[in-house]
């Protein structure tokens, strides 16, 4: 069994990491030629432009991977049972599991290395990106955190936030008001610059009142924490514990799971995408050399169109995300199991 993992192995790299090279390349050469009308515009230097490009490797990582294991799947199993390798495998008593394991095993690890990849490359590149694309266009950067919360019954907005500084400060309920220009957090108290206080009854001020500190419990960090944008600057564990601040304040955060689980999605994408190809072929569905690229492609499509379709419905922040991967999971056990 050892022989033949490390066959399978041996077979499958070659074609993985070539449609990795290649599919990266293919979405480079798409970047560059669709941020060509600005290098021409701004005409940054060489060494920037690469920069600028490059940036975007990590991201399509995440995009790549699964793709390029789906394709050396069907490559691979193509070449086995043209060779009947498969049918000399299996009339001698091997089971099909003894070939999915090591195929199973193989994309796992490049699911963890995808997680990694999302965790602490993603990140810091697609923030790199911004930057480059602000000095490209030479644009200052600068970035103002506005928030805007809902607890419980408060509605709480900040035009600003510089560290344990506030601006423009307004907290509403039903019947209250507070504004205030800055806040300053101090031993676990907001104080307030010019704040007032009003209470509001069928829509006039009753009563009106200068105030100097605040009923705001949020730290100056939950703040940060809580304006951190859903996109691929923020690392999965910051979301993950937006997740836990807004349970613990009982606030809505659908949006929070929604991103988390289609995250974790994507990870275990090049397992679904891997287990999907390999009944594709034990089901004894033939294809030639270049036809099996063909079709990893369309899966690989079908799945990226279907993936981002359920994520964006407003259906269950849980399973949206994981639909597609529910799919071709099904499937792909539903074709093995038939060997």
């Amino acid at each position: 069994m050892k022989l033949l993992t490390l066959y399978l192995l041996s077979i499958l790299i070659k074609p993985f990491f070539i449609a990795l090279i290649l599919l990266q390349g293919i979405l480079i050469i798409g970047h560059y030629f669709n941020s060509l009308e600005m290098f021409l515009t701004y005409k940054p230097d060489l060494f920037l432009i690469i920069k600028y490009i490059m940036a975007r490797v990590p991201e399509n990582l995440i995009l790549t991977i699964p793709t390029a294991g789906v394709i050396a799947v069907l490559s691979t199993s193509t070449r086995l049972v043209s060779k009947r390798e498969l049918t000399c495998l299996f009339s001698s008593g091997i089971k099909s599991i003894s070939v999915v394991i090591p195929v199973f095993s193989f994309f796992l690890f490049f699911s963890i290395t995808s997680f990694f990849v999302m965790e602490f490359l993603v990140p810091r590149a697609k923030l790199s990106y911004y930057l480059l694309k602000k000095r490209i266009k030479k644009e200052q950067f600068y970035e103002k955190k506005a928030i805007n919360l809902k607890i419980g019954d408060f509605f709480i907005a900040i035009s600003e936030i510089d560290g344990n500084i506030i601006k423009d400060i307004r907290i509403q309920s039903e019947g209250l008001l507070i504004l205030g220009k800055i806040g300053e957090y101090k031993n676990g108290m907001w104080y307030l610059k010019g704040g007032i206080e009003r209470e509001i009854k069928d829509g006039e001020v009753k009563i009106e009142k200068e105030i100097s500190n605040i009923p705001f419990f949020l730290s100056p960090n939950e703040l940060l924490l809580l304006s951190l944008p859903l996109d691929n600057t923020t690392r999965l564990s910051k979301i993950l514990s937006c997740i836990l601040l807004t349970n613990k304040l009982r606030m809505e955060n659908n949006e929070y799971v929604r991103e988390f689980h289609k995250r974790i999605a994507i990870c275990f994408s090049s397992i679904v995408l891997s287990i999907l190809g390999l009944g594709i072929i034990m089901s004894n569905l033939k294809f030639a050399s270049y036809g099996s690229i063909g079709i990893g492609l369309l899966i690989s499509f079908l799945y990226w169109q279907g993936f981002f379709f359920f994520s964006s419905l407003n259906a269950s922040s849980l399973l949206s995300p994981w639909a597609m991967n529910i799919i071709y999971m099904s499937i792909g056990i539903r074709l093995l199991s038939v060997r």
